[in-house]
């Protein structure tokens, strides 16, 4: 059984990452997106981004925002963040407007490090950032002699890489300290920060290593995004506690995917969302089999396939439940037959219960919502951002409640049924209904709408906007409705569907019922945006 090396204030990603280097000076960290890092290259460069951000005045706590895709400058900051004690607040790529006005406020946000094909999207919002004073601009040259005028103090990244190689000369943080804050999807409002403290970044790693056998053999291939616990804990940070090498390109691709495992020599990688009957899909070749690969989490792998996939890739799927807040929980046994379908059983280090409306555990095959405590300290979230109220509500009979519906069989497995919350899932992202509701309520000429989730082709959900008109609104036309949309949401949470309505379904209390109109689905008095040809750009 895998035993984690480092206890107490060990935990932290500073003191992980000097270890690594001493052990491993001249191994190779990562193939990062066409660049090979060694760790000792990784600890030099970490260093001297560290040391800048200190000559820019970023102390112990303060929080700064990423907003990059994959890329090495990613992790360097990452990780110098980590090492003088400040905190890393991700920011999905494709936010942009409202939503992203309210991220870098809602953050504290003075010093945000960017891609140079998104710092356009602050110019547009600077009079509402009232705090966020620097933006580090990655290929800054790329913009050379086109910059608007600003408020903003621009800084190349470049500058970064220029500071002192020495190690910082600063109190190294605790491993309870905050090392990440990552956003999970509201139920009845905005995106909520989870803080990750460095034991829980920690353990999600180790933990993983250990469910799926890893060793420092094992080469992690990821095309998840770092602002996602998949592909920064479970991969990046997974590979950096195990002392083994990662290959990480900028997104995924289909198309390249098999070929990129078999470049890399890649023989462990994580599937969520519609990767996995992507992959699935793609015509079958003689050398399927042929792949280095031994072992992938997937969540989810559809059930009907499962097995299938497993014997024509040659690989084992290890399927799980989790979240941000908690990281993986349960997982399919590595060294037991899982049923077909089944998410798996809880971990050593948890507690894992399926209960009623009223908190009464439900019995064995009764749907029930899966609620959560660590048996250990630190190990998931340690609250969420400046939303108290939440933390409490979220752990009320001491018990994290996660929204999602699970069941159980007489053998202890563990299944997934459906989620609890007003929330979405499409492409690997979740999406918060009151957001989409946000952006579409401030089109001219509606009422009130409504957000829901309607099954899709590829395992995941499309989105359906359910809309009420003001009396005497003229008739909108749903492809402008889509072009405002598209200005102001993620690519990915742009509605498929509309639909005009004279009421929505409520509940008791007034309140919406978006479980009712999701159980409609699709049907005649739809508008479908792909029928329609309206395509979405997603940069």
């Amino acid at each position: 059984m895998y035993k984690p090396p480092f206890e107490g204030d060990q935990r932290t990603i500073g003191y992980v990452l000097d270890d690594r280097v001493k052990k491993y000076p001249d191994k190779v960290f990562g193939y990062i997106t066409g660049e090979t890092i060694t760790y000792a290259q990784l600890g030099e460069r970490v260093n001297r981004v560290a040391n800048s951000l200190l000559d820019l005045g970023i102390k112990k706590g303060d929080i700064v925002s990423i907003m990059m895709s994959n890329c090495p400058e990613y992790i360097y900051t990452w990780f110098a963040l980590g090492k003088i004690g400040a905190v890393e607040a991700v920011v999905n790529t494709a936010f942009k407007g409202d939503l992203l006005e309210y991220f870098i406020n809602y953050n504290d946000t003075s010093v945000a490090v960017v891609d140079e094909d998104l710092v356009e999207r602050f110019y547009s919002i600077q009079d509402s950032l009232g705090g966020l004073k620097k933006i580090i601009v990655r290929k800054l040259s790329t913009f050379a002699g086109n910059i608007p005028d600003t408020k903003f103090e621009i800084i190349p990244y470049e500058d970064l890489l220029k500071g002192s190689s020495e190690d910082p000369k600063v109190e190294r943080p605790c491993y309870t300290d905050t090392l990440t804050i990552m956003y999970t999807s509201g139920t009845t409002g905005k995106s909520k920060g989870v803080l990750c403290s460095h034991n829980h970044c920690y353990t999600a790693a180790s933990y993983y290593i250990e469910a799926l056998g890893l060793t420092p053999e094992d080469t992690i291939y990821n095309c998840l995004p770092l602002f996602h616990m998949a592909g920064a804990f479970l991969a990046v940070q997974t590979a950096l506690v195990l002392g083994t090498t990662i290959a990480m390109v900028e997104s995924f691709s289909a198309s390249r995917f098999w070929d990129d495992i078999r470049k890399y020599k890649a023989t462990v990688f994580n599937c969520f969302g519609s990767m996995f009957p992507i992959l699935w899909m793609l015509p079958e070749r003689e050398d399927d089999a042929d792949v280095p690969v031994r072992i992938m989490l997937a969540i989810p792998a559809r059930a009907d396939i499962e097995r299938a996939f497993e014997k024509r890739f040659n690989l084992k799927i290890i399927q799980g439940f989790g979240s941000t807040e908690m990281n993986c929980v349960v997982l399919t046994p590595l060294n037991e037959e899982a049923p077909v379908g089944s998410v798996g059983k809880p971990l050593p280090h948890s507690e894992i219960k399926l209960v009623d409306e009223n908190d009464n555990e439900v019995p064995t095959g009764v749907r029930g919502e899966f609620v959560y405590r660590p048996k250990k300290p630190h190990i998931m979230m340690s609250g969420y951002y400046k939303r108290p109220e939440a933390t409490a509500e979220a752990f009320r009979n001491l018990w994290y409640h996660t929204g999602d519906y699970g069941k159980k069989d007489e053998n202890g497995f563990y299944y997934f049924v459906d989620r609890k919350k007003d929330c979405m899932r499409r492409r690997g992202e979740n999406i918060s209904a009151a957001e989409v509701e946000t952006v579409v309520n401030k089109y001219p000429g509606v009422a009130e709408s409504a957000a829901s989730g309607v099954w899709a082709e590829l395992g995941e959900e499309d989105v359906k906007i359910s809309i009420i008109l003001q009396d005497g609104a003229a008739p909108i036309d749903p492809v402008d409705l889509m072009r405002f949309c598209e200005e102001k949401l993620p690519w990915y949470a742009v509605p498929r569907y509309v639909e005009f309505r004279s009421d929505l379904p409520r509940t008791p209390t007034a309140k919406v019922a978006r479980y009712k109109i999701k159980e409609e689905g699709v049907h005649d008095n739809l508008w479908d945006r792909e029928a329609a040809g309206y395509k979405i750009k997603k940069r």
